[in-house]
């Protein structure tokens, strides 16, 4: 019972002192620069972010996310990844928020399979101009070739 204590303070601990700015995190200095540009300039694309656990990917696209003028949807494909989920999104890119861009978050989107990832194409292609997907996965084997040629890739290993 005490190590489960210990354990849940320190997790809050570790929450409550995750970086909020990308010139807080750790990176090599050629992503830092490209992830400051895009949180200064709030000027990019679709982006596919690969790389091992816990290497800042979904740190970092959280804060390109919490950008005042985006909102801002976040889901976890390892608790979803079902074809009906990934369809609820593409439906969910037709409106834009109080008329700001939105940007989606699929974080650990490797565990969707690629014929539900190829959803995506035709929204990623028509409806850029409202909506930016950044993908975060471990695995880019498991990411569709589709969704790949459609997004500025970043990595964090």
């Amino acid at each position: 019972m005490e190590r489960r204590a210990w354990y849940e303070g320190a997790k809050e601990w570790v929450f409550d002192l995750r970086p909020t700015s990308i010139d807080e995190m750790a990176l090599y200095p050629a992503l830092r620069d490209r992830l400051l540009f895009y949180q200064q300039s709030g000027d990019f694309s679709h982006i596919l972010m690969h790389g091992g656990v816990g290497t800042g990917k979904t740190t970092a696209a959280r804060i390109l996310g919490m950008q005042h003028r985006f909102s801002f949807i976040e889901e976890d494909c390892a608790k979803n990844s079902s074809k009906q989920k990934v369809r609820s999104i593409a439906r969910g890119t037709n409106t834009t928020m109080f008329g700001k861009r939105k940007i989606i978050l699929l974080d650990e989107f490797h565990e969707i399979d690629e014929s539900s990832q190829r959803v995506l194409n035709k929204v990623m292609e028509d409806r850029s101009e409202d909506n930016v997907f950044i993908f975060c996965v471990n695995y880019m084997d498991r990411v569709a070739d589709s969704i790949c040629s459609r997004c500025f890739t970043l990595n964090f290993d």
